[in-house]
């Protein structure tokens, strides 16, 4: 049985064609966006449902106080 995991295949390959120096930053990219979407879109959530938890950095409340929320 063979395990997938599309996430690691995906940097494999990008490794594969890109090298080294290009992995660097887009393996950053995905794990801090992967953060920053899926932490303040649950965080979001969960305020839509009563709970007013504080967003955990400045730069989500900027962005949120331009929108005027």
């Amino acid at each position: 049985m063979r395990w997938k995991f599309p996430i690691l295949t995906a940097i494999k390959d990008f490794y594969k064609k890109h090298g080294l120096i290009k992995t660097i930053p887009f393996v950053l990219f995905i794990a801090i966006g992967a953060k920053f979407v899926i932490g303040n879109l649950g965080i979001l959530l969960l305020n839509a449902l009563g709970m007013e938890l504080l967003f955990p950095g400045p730069t989500t409340r900027a962005i949120l106080a331009l929108f005027g929320v």
